[in-house]
């Protein structure tokens, strides 16, 4: 995929993680596969994000996931990064 690509199962653990979404984030795939997505949630949303994850995956089906906010990314570095889920 061109873009940067993160697959997190229903439990919110990482479970793949492309070459893009490394460069992007800053971390090796070793580091963030089996991490809870929550480690890439900027710290001041990091509390809530179980909330939601947990509202999404109750009610499985094909929608866009943070619709209507404006989502961003933690790097590595504690930079943020503007992403879509």
């Amino acid at each position: 995929a061109p873009g940067a690509l993160i697959v997190a199962g229903l439990d919110g653990r990482i479970l793949l993680v492309n070459r893009q979404a490394e460069a992007l984030f800053g971390y090796p795939r070793a580091e963030l596969v089996g991490e809870h997505v929550e480690k890439l949630v900027p710290e001041r949303y990091a509390g809530v994000h179980p909330g939601h994850r947990r509202a999404f995956s109750d009610d499985v089906r094909a929608r866009p996931m943070g619709a209507g906010r404006d989502l961003h990314g933690r790097r590595r570095d504690g930079s943020e990064v503007p992403v879509e889920i």
